[in-house]
Order: C-alpha cells, then sequence, then structure tokens
C-alpha cells in the first residue's frame, strides 16, 4: 500500500508541473482535489487528457485525503482544508470537489472548505456527488446538496454546481468488486462528467473553451405511454392513459398513485405552473394530487385547448370561445386570469390565428399575422394585454419562448430568431424544431428530434449539448435543476441536468 501510495504522490506532483510556463498561464486555471476515487486518473492517463484541453489543469487527488480532517495514512495525506489555505490564490479559477469516501457525515465541514475558497477568491466550485454505495454515503450527498441551496442563495460568494457522479454512474460497469473505486472505464466515465461541469461552469464564468461543447448524456425514465409532461416547481406531472402522476424530479418514480382524468382533460403548461385543461367544461385547473386531479378553483371560460401563458402575475390564455358565447364566433379571444381565484375575463378578440404565445414578467408575446397576411410577433403589456409594439418575422413562428431580454422563436423553416424589447429580430441559428426558456436559459431541440442544446444567450454558441437515444416530442419543461423531454413514442422521459 505505501508503495502504490507513493507512486500515486509522485505522478500527482509530476502533473502539478505539467501546467508550468508561458503558455499555461492564460488558460483558466482549474485544481481538482480528491481521494482514491479520484486519484484513479493516475492509472488512467487518457482521463486526464480528456480532462485537460484549454485548461491549466491541477490535480491534487491523493489516496485517504478527507475534507477538513487529516488523512487516514498517520495524519498524512493533508486536508482539503489545509491545502486549500496554503494555496490560496493559486488554486485558480475554478475548483473540482470528489473527497468524502474516508469522512463520516458528521465530520464533512463543508462549509469551513468553501470560506476557504471564498478567501482564496476562487469564483466557481464543482462539487461530485459520492457514489452511495454505503448507507453514510447517501447522507454526505444530503449535505453537498443543501450547500449548493445555500450558496444559490447567498450571494457573494463563488458559483457552486453539483457533478452528480451517483446518479451518472448508477447501473454502469465501472467500478471494481467494491463498487466504489474506478476501472478504466469508470474513469473516463468521470473524466467526462468533469469535463462538462467545468466547461459549463466556465462558460458562467464567461470563459468558453476552444473546440466542442460539453456533452452530457441524457437520463432516461420509462414513461408509460405518456402523452404530456409539464414542470411546476419541484414536481414534473406526467399524463398517461392511467391518468395524472406527480414525478420526483430526483428519482424520476412517481410520487403518489396515478389520479383518473377525464377523456376531455389534456396536462399542459403556462411556462411556471402545470394545468388541467378540460375542453369540455371550458376550464383550466392547478394540476394537485386529489381525488379530481383539478385543482379547487378552475378558471372558467377560457375555451378548447388554451395557450397559456404567466405575465405580470395573470394568466394568459389565448384560445376559441366557450360554446354559448356567439358574440366571438368562433374566433380565437385572449383572456386574462387571476391564478388564484380563477376569475378571468376577455381582453380582445385575435384578429388572426395565433400560433404561439409566451411570457415572463416583463412583456407577454404572441406569435400571430399582421394586416397583410405576413407572420408577425406582438409585444404586449403584461398586465393589460395592450399590444406596445409589432415586429415582422421572415416566417410563421413553431414554436416561441420569452427570457429577461426577449422573445425566441423557431419558425417552420427550421431558423432560430431572437428579437431583443426594441423590436430588433436577428436569426441566430438553424435546423432548430422547438425553443424553450428558463429564466435566461435557453434551449432547443434539432430538427432531427434527437439533438438537445443549450445555447449562450447573447450569441447564440451551443454551450451543452445532449443526444437522445430516440426521437423526443418539441414539448421541453424544467424543474429545479433539470430540463425534461418526452419521447416520440411516450416510453421514456428524458431529464438533463440545467447547471
Amino acid at each position: 500500500m505505501a508503495r502504490r501510495a507513493a507512486a500515486w504522490l509522485a505522478l500527482t506532483a509530476a502533473l502539478l508541473g505539467i501546467a508550468a510556463g508561458p503558455a499555461a498561464a492564460a488558460r483558466p486555471r482549474v485544481t481538482v482535489f480528491g481521494d482514491s476515487v479520484q486519484a484513479s486518473f493516475l492509472f488512467t492517463p487518457r482521463a486526464v487528457e480528456h480532462l485537460r484541453p484549454g485548461i491549466d489543469l491541477r490535480m491534487q487527488a491523493e489516496v485517504c485525503r478527507r475534507l477538513s480532517a487529516a488523512g487516514c495514512f498517520g495524519g498524512s495525506p493533508p486536508s482539503v482544508l489545509t491545502v486549500a489555505n496554503a494555496l490560496g490564490p493559486a488554486l485558480g479559477d475554478v475548483v473540482v470537489v470528489h473527497v468524502g469516501y474516508n469522512d463520516s457525515a458528521s465530520g464533512y465541514d463543508i462549509d469551513a472548505v468553501m470560506r476557504a475558497f471564498t478567501r482564496a477568491g476562487v469564483r466557481a466550485v464543482v462539487w461530485v456527488t459520492l457514489r452511495e454505495a454505503r448507507s453514510g454515503y447517501a447522507t454526505t450527498n444530503a449535505r453537498i446538496r443543501a450547500m449548493v441551496r445555500r450558496a444559490r442563495r447567498t450571494p457573494g460568494g463563488p458559483v457552486v454546481r453539483i457533478a452528480d457522479w451517483n446518479a451518472q454512474s448508477t447501473g454502469r460497469p465501472w467500478f471494481v468488486a467494491d463498487r466504489i473505486h474506478l476501472n478504466a472505464a469508470g474513469a473516463m466515465g468521470l473524466s467526462g462528467l468533469l469535463r462538462e461541469r467545468v466547461v459549463r461552469v466556465l462558460g458562467d464564468l464567461g470563459t468558453v473553451l476552444p473546440g466542442p461543447p460539453a456533452t452530457v448524456t441524457p437520463v432516461a425514465f420509462p414513461a408509460r405511454g405518456a402523452v404530456a409532461v409539464a414542470g411546476d416547481g419541484g414536481t414534473l406531472w406526467r399524463q398517461t392513459p392511467a391518468g395524472l402522476a406527480a414525478i420526483d424530479p430526483g428519482t424520476g418514480r412517481p410520487a403518489g398513485a396515478a389520479v383518473r382524468l377525464q377523456p376531455s382533460e389534456t396536462l399542459t403548461a403556462d411556462g411556471v405552473q402545470a394545468w388541467i385543461a378540460d375542453a369540455v367544461r371550458a376550464t383550466v385547473a392547478r394540476a394537485r394530487r386529489r381525488a379530481s386531479g383539478r385543482g379547487a378553483a378552475p378558471a372558467a371560460g377560457v375555451g378548447m385547448t388554451p395557450l397559456l401563458a404567466r405575465a405580470g402575475g395573470w394568466l394568459w390564455a389565448v384560445s376559441t370561445c366557450p360554446a354559448g358565447e356567439l358574440v366571438c364566433q368562433g374566433a380565437q379571444v385572449l383572456s386574462r386570469i387571476d391564478p388564484r381565484t380563477g376569475r378571468g375575463s376577455a381582453v380582445e378578440e385575435m384578429a388572426a390565428p395565433v400560433r404561439a404565445v409566451a411570457a415572463d414578467a416583463s412583456a407577454l408575446w404572441v406569435a400571430t399575422s399582421g394586416a397583410g397576411g405576413g407572420p408577425v410577433l406582438q409585444q404586449r403589456d403584461p398586465v393589460t394585454g395592450r399590444t406596445v409594439r409589432t415586429v415582422p418575422l421572415p416566417g410563421a413562428v413553431r414554436s416561441l419562448a420569452a427570457a429577461p431580454d426577449g422573445a425566441w422563436a423557431a419558425t417552420g423553416d427550421g431558423t432560430l430568431l431572437r428579437a431583443d424589447r426594441a423590436g430588433r429580430v436577428a436569426a441566430v441559428g438553424r435546423s432548430v424544431r422547438a425553443v424553450a426558456t428558463a429564466g435566461a436559459e435557453v434551449w432547443v431541440l434539432r430538427r432531427n428530434a434527437r439533438t438537445i442544446e443549450q445555447l449562450v444567450p447573447r450569441t447564440g454558441r451551443v454551450r451543452l449539448r445532449a443526444v437522445a437515444r430516440r426521437h423526443v416530442t418539441g414539448a421541453i419543461t424544467f424543474t429545479p435543476g433539470y430540463v425534461w423531454l418526452l419521447s416520440a413514442g411516450g416510453g421514456e422521459i428524458l431529464r438533463i441536468p440545467r447547471d
């Protein structure tokens, strides 16, 4: 064991010297802390080479390393905390932490280590979850996730992201007999995950590495013939022939029994919440775990198959008039609804068919046709629904999404358009089937119906790419931490990490 540890230490020292020289100084420095699991890279040089391109890589992986306590070789090696305090600013822009297999959950002092990183000027931390081959590791992972949630609510510290090795490695033949330490394939699998996380977090810091974008493999969950999915806060809703079920985003498993729906009821969403639309009753109601599958205050008078969007505190709906309202004679009507009470009223009868609606806190966007019949995008006031500006488009909209700086639209020929709030429209991409946003995040599904990409909002450059095994629908939805898609046949739900 001592000879093996010495070999690890020697090779670690060699790797630390690789980045010396003027060429490396221009590259972002990334320090990787690890114990014997991470040190498997030292026996799989390809894993190191896969991680290194474009970065000044500093490996700090040693057998028996602990997070804040001295190591288990008679107090050696020094802890992550000790090394971080010693290196200070030499840690660089990004730190990766993959330590914990030698720690107890109660002694895993994340906060002390994060304070050391903050003092050192670290700008981003990628924290790797442990493979839960033993019960205590699940408790440690819970502490890691709790720290990330706190970090997101606390301004001024490093950006913190999780590299979910536990989820990524589930079911993979990447381990030796103890189900923790890695074989060569496992080292490459871990390297791929770390590369993707590091590339993405550097992008968050404004540093774009040369070469292809980061890649990630979607996680597939059985969908039991699902016809629709919709994110709603921390819940993913799934509609199947058996009814409506709430899905736990972390496990992909149902969080309770399915609730039966009427044949006229369909799961839909407004970009923030999930709703059940009833074509017969001309209502929409919040998706909840109740016997009827509907909320207590359905919004009436929204018509059949409404297009929904949330803006200015209102639920906006565009749909044909409910039966019995002869005044609109089957035309589409824009309605404004109080989502708390379900009370609403018609705002405007639409002069031309509406293809899509989208909204955020600052604007309601409506894709329709102008007076001459050509496609236009209307920017409307999010409180009154009044049209602020009408922008001509080069093609009819197939998919529409709203972001803080404007709207994104995919046209029928696959062109991706970006419209800002001043009315300027630019083509920023091609071969796009669908577009969706979550805050400033922009996601697209390519026309091959298998490639899903996250874009850099200002440039449209591909930031992350995932390729599904099967074709997926254009219905892209979100829960905290994940983006979700449904396979074209309804057999699988795909999950991709958002950050």
